[in-house]
């Protein structure tokens, strides 16, 4: 597994809040047979990823470990992730490049007893 930085240019702080602390967002990435991708995010308080696109083929999944919900990014759709929290937002992220479909990913998810959302995660809304 390799541990890094969230690099800036895809991250930004969420500004004028009286917690905010300045600290860096982690990731933790793992590559399975060079199709998939696990990171392992911690996302500092007040911080947010910057709405980006999966155009390059792949989809990802947010996954919350902690309430057991996940949210689904297809292939040519947008997405961001936002920690409007005062606590480090802990998230498994997949990504893959199978060609894979929303509803067999969402079901395979509520089998595993998540519930499941499209598009973009806020920490306030969790």
């Amino acid at each position: 597994m390799i541990k890094e930085f969230l690099p800036n240019e895809v991250i930004s702080k969420i500004e004028h809040h009286p917690t905010y602390i300045d600290s860096e967002s982690i990731v933790e990435v793992s590559r399975i047979s060079g199709i998939m991708e696990m990171q392992f995010l911690e996302l500092s308080p007040w911080t947010k990823i910057n709405m980006h696109g999966h155009d390059n083929g792949q989809w990802e999944i947010w996954l919350l470990l902690k309430n057991r919900r996940a949210y689904i990014c297809m292939q040519g759709e947008k997405h961001e992730l936002e920690n409007d929290s005062d606590d480090t937002l802990k998230v498994l992220a997949i990504k893959g490049e199978a060609d894979e479909n929303y509803n067999d990913l969402a079901t395979m998810l509520h089998i595993a007893g998540y519930s499941v959302s499209k598009g973009s995660l806020k920490a306030s809304k969790v």
